[in-house]
């Protein structure tokens, strides 16, 4: 080993040792993630495993010193013959308790796609999507665009062989982390987008399984062994089945384990590969958040539907950055961001299902077998009821008193107090991430008549804090300090808003015509702008 990278290294592990990483167990597995404990330490030790990460550490040492691989080398530098080659003959060697059954990985094999490399203790294919980016580490004199085309065509070939889609490296990243994270490129996004959908059934390679559901039911119940990820649309995988002595390409939604009666990846569904924590807790959508890459997040969020709400050790999420006054307003993946949080909101607002105020009844869809339809109740619109006679029975039962408070609350509303002039507040738009200072302040908007009701957006910057208020047009506009009748219904509906985190909320207000305004708390809505 070249004497730079031996010092380099040196230090790496050292500084792994002191950062709670357990080197002596990743020397031994070789093959493996090793270490992945959760690292919860001071602002000194997670910036340590970030500048690891971010900097990439040995990865370049190793390749520019020729210390890697010759298999390795060949992943990085789209050698599309020397990988075919050295998966055949591994896939055919045999060691001597593997037997001749052609259905076991042999031993070989699994060595050479999951030995790890560089003190990042990166995979082969790891190293596609960290180092098969750099150009002049990949191969200098390469056409960028056919390398990248090589680069893809061999990381479909590791999956076919049984390469593991979620292998992580010493921080715990996984291939999304690398190739859907800050410095994706076009090549490694198409890397990821093999690896996700390939990720739902990895669990199954190598072991024994049974074929379930498929349309030719003389299939069903066939056994064999599942082999690698056959990528396209759809993936398929791999199985070789005993008795026949063949292999076939099954939907992974057609194999379940031995023994088990539906497919494993409906009985237990996976994890989606880029909603995977690294040991610092953070998901790729977090970093493209902090590096304002917006094609990778929309790539993310459209096409695998990340989750927004997978939160790191100190409880950052990308809803929770992204909502974050002041944060989320100055990048572009903010607004994507925001978009999937008011879309989401909408969607478990409508999830929720009430229940008759009589008898419990939930209220069910068509496709059960018992259907349940819930009716309001005509005057209070609160109540629900599943039938006639539950309607009756509730109202004779105590519903009768309570049924015109109910309606009074519903319909409640109060006036705010003239709030103290604030010249000319900064507004910013998500759309545009400008900043203006529109001119308008505590008044109807213009295109709204006397006494009829608008939407009003009221958010919160700091807790306990003046709210900012404003309409779509933002020629009403305002700051509501925390002394003034009517704050804490305000404050109280922006945090119970669940789809911006409790930052923000909608409500219907109405200016009379001596100006004074009127807020109804019980309008609070999802919009959109």
């Amino acid at each position: 080993m070249h004497p730079v990278l031996a010092k380099k290294r040196t230090e790496i592990r050292d500084g792994l040792r002191q950062h709670g990483t357990n080197v002596d167990r990743n020397d031994v597995e070789r093959c493996g993630d090793g270490d992945q404990a959760p690292i919860h330490l001071n602002d000194a030790g997670k910036q340590f495993y970030r500048d690891l990460f971010g900097n990439g550490r040995d990865l370049q040492e190793y390749a520019a010193f020729g210390s890697l691989s010759q298999f390795g080398v060949a992943c990085i530098r789209g050698d599309v013959e020397f990988v075919e080659t050295s998966l055949k003959q591994a896939s055919r060697r045999r060691d001597s308790d593997d037997g001749s059954d052609p259905s076991n990985p042999s031993k070989d094999l699994i060595r050479l796609l999951e030995t790890r490399e560089t003190s990042m203790r990166v995979s082969p294919l790891l190293m596609i999507v960290s180092l098969g980016k750099s150009i002049p580490v990949a191969d200098p004199s390469a056409d960028p665009a056919l390398l990248a085309q090589r680069q893809v065509a061999i990381a479909t070939m590791l999956l076919k062989y049984g390469a593991r889609p979620d292998a992580k490296d010493v921080c715990g990243k996984t291939v999304c982390h690398y190739g859907a994270g800050q410095m994706a490129t076009d090549m490694t996004m198409k890397v990821v987008d093999m690896c996700i959908p390939a990720a739902q059934s990895s669990h199954l390679f190598g072991k024994q399984v049974q074929l379930y559901g498929l349309r030719n039911e003389s299939m069903n119940g066939k056994i064999g062994t599942a082999k690698g990820y056959i990528a396209g649309t759809p993936g398929r995988r791999a199985v070789y089945l005993l008795e026949e002595k063949k292999e076939m390409a099954i939907k992974p939604g057609n194999i379940c384990l031995i023994g088990g009666s539906r497919p494993q990846n409906e009985a237990e569904p996976r994890p989606n590969l880029c909603d995977i924590q690294d040991r610092l807790g953070s998901v790729s959508l977090l970093e493209v958040f902090m590096t304002n890459r917006p094609d990778v997040a929309k790539f993310l969020l459209d096409k695998h539907n990340a989750s927004i709400d997978v939160a790191d050790w100190d409880g950052f999420s990308p809803k929770s950055m992204a909502v974050k006054p002041g944060v989320g307003m100055v990048t572009e993946v903010g607004p994507k961001i925001m978009k999937r949080a008011m879309k989401q909101g909408r969607a478990e607002k409508k999830a929720d299902k009430g229940q008759c105020s009589k008898c419990g009844a939930v209220e069910s869809s068509s496709s059960t077998s018992t259907l349940v339809i819930l009716s309001v109740c005509a005057r209070c619109k609160v109540v629900q009821y599943c039938s006639r006679d539950c309607q009756v029975l509730d109202w004779k039962g105590g519903h009768k008193q309570a049924c015109k408070q109910l309606e009074e609350e519903r319909g409640a509303s109060f006036e705010l107090e003239t709030p103290p002039v604030t010249e000319n507040p900064v507004m910013m738009s998500f759309a545009t991430r400008q900043t203006s200072t529109a001119q308008g302040s505590y008044r109807k908007p213009d295109d709204v008549a006397v006494g009829e009701q608008f939407y009003i957006k009221v958010q919160i910057a700091i807790p306990n804090s003046p709210l900012l208020i404003y309409d779509k047009s933002r020629q009403c506009h305002f700051f509501y300090p925390p002394d003034l009748g009517g704050y804490r219904e305000m404050y109280g509906a922006a945090v119970g808003e669940r789809a911006t985190n409790g930052t923000k909320a909608y409500l219907k207000a109405s200016f009379d015509a001596n100006g004074n305004c009127t807020v109804y708390p019980g309008t609070t809505t999802i919009k959109t702008w």
